[in-house]
């Protein structure tokens, strides 16, 4: 435990609050840790102090200038963030289900091309058709005079 109570993370928390003015989100990216819990943080650190929020913390003077910062030295006074970012062990796909699984046409030429490929197979099969039926007509016409003469 540290000054008045407070545990180092507290102070942490407090510091980067009410000193710098960082949002929950923003102290929770520099620390590595939820918002949620900076603000479970803030809320105890408020408690044992005796405040109900930053500016209160900041005014009864928790922030004196004798006050050790646990971390400070990889805290910075500005806005650039202390960690990078962490890395993802396994890249996710956060595109919707759609966008994930529709696979995009073809392009207008190949399109095309395939239209006309499969349009002349199949005119092609319908003249072959039509020559085979025409051709065993013509049989059937052959035999039917054969047997007349």
């Amino acid at each position: 435990m540290a000054k008045g109570g407070l545990t180092p993370r507290e102070i942490q928390c407090l510091y980067l609050a009410g000193r710098l003015g960082l949002s929950n989100d923003e102290i929770g990216h520099r620390l590595g840790i939820s918002s949620k819990r900076v603000a479970n943080y803030l809320n105890d650190a408020y408690r044992k102090v005796g405040v109900h929020n930053r500016r209160g913390a900041y005014r009864a003077g928790v922030f004196d200038p004798g006050l050790e910062i646990p971390g400070e030295k990889e805290m910075t006074l500005g806005w650039d963030v202390v960690r990078p970012e962490p890395e993802p062990a396994v890249e996710v796909d956060t595109r919707p289900w759609l966008a994930r699984h529709w696979r995009r046409p073809p392009s207008s030429r190949i399109a095309i091309l395939g239209m006309i490929l499969g349009s002349g197979i199949l005119i092609a099969a319908l003249i072959l058709g039509a020559i085979g039926i025409v051709s065993s007509i013509f049989d059937e016409v052959q035999s039917i005079g054969h047997q007349l003469t």
